[in-house]
Order: C-alpha cells, then structure tokens, then sequence
C-alpha cells in the first residue's frame, strides 16, 4: 500500500450466504458502496437463489459419489462371484 493513505478505513461486509458464502468487504467511503450494499441485499435472503444452491450442492455429491458406489457394486460382485 505504498503511496497510498493508510489512514484507518471503515469497511462493510456483505454476503449472500446461499451462494456458497459469498462475501464482500468493501470501503464504506466509497461512492459505489451504498449500489453494492443493496446488491447483495437483495440477493442476501433470496429463497429461490438458496433452493438453487442446495440443489446444485446435492447433485454435485451424488455425482461424487457414482463411482465409488459403482466400484462398491463392482467389488461386491466379484466377491459373491469368488466365494
């Protein structure tokens, strides 16, 4: 930060946490923060923007989890097929 003022600024945070904890940290001083404050807000208890990322958050562990469950299916066999 060499070269700029390092004076104590206070800062905002904002987050939507349904968008996998989404946060910004902004300065408050700034002539945009109030526009970016009320960006998050309206995103900030979104139903429809939680329900898509719970949705996105399941199928992504269920596709994590076909081949381990085809691979448990495939040993099971050949066990029952060895014994």
């Amino acid at each position: 930060m060499e070269g700029q003022n390092r004076a104590a600024r206070e800062l905002g945070f904002a987050e939507v946490p349904a968008a996998f904890g989404l946060g910004l940290l902004f300065d408050l001083d700034a002539e945009s923060s109030g526009r970016v404050a009320e960006l998050f807000l309206l995103h900030q208890d979104n139903k429809r923007l939680r329900t898509l990322a719970q949705n996105f958050l399941e199928n992504y562990l269920r596709v994590i989890e076909l081949p381990n469950a085809a691979l448990q299916t495939s040993v099971g066999h050949s066990i029952t097929i060895l014994g």
